[in-house]
């Protein structure tokens, strides 16, 4: 069948060697188009940003690192629950407060 096809293929003037040197040259392009890209300022932009995050995180995990040997890590969250809780805690009253002014009216 594979032979049948290649037949009439190449009957119709178009060759299998053809296609395949489309493909070639594509792939030329595609690899020229991804270069040129890649060496474009906005690309040198993006991965020098790219490159600062990731020295931002390095440092953040080293300060995390630090915060949780020295203990402030655990410090610092148990303080921002008591403080959320004491905010929660505040609204609560004061909505029942309001609502039992309410209710009087």
């Amino acid at each position: 069948m594979m032979e049948e096809e290649k037949k009439e293929t190449e009957e119709e003037g178009l060759k299998y060697s053809d296609i395949a040197a489309e493909l070639k040259q594509m792939a030329m392009n595609l690899k020229d188009a991804f270069k040129t890209t890649m060496e474009s300022e906005r690309a040198k932009e993006l991965l020098g940003k790219a490159q600062d995050v990731f020295d931002n995180f390095i440092g953040v995990f080293e300060n995390l690192g630090r915060d949780i040997k020295t203990g402030k890590l655990e410090r610092d969250a148990r303080a921002s629950i008591y403080q959320t809780i004491q905010d929660l805690n505040k609204k609560l009253k004061d909505y029942s407060e309001s609502a039992k002014a309410q209710g009087k009216k």
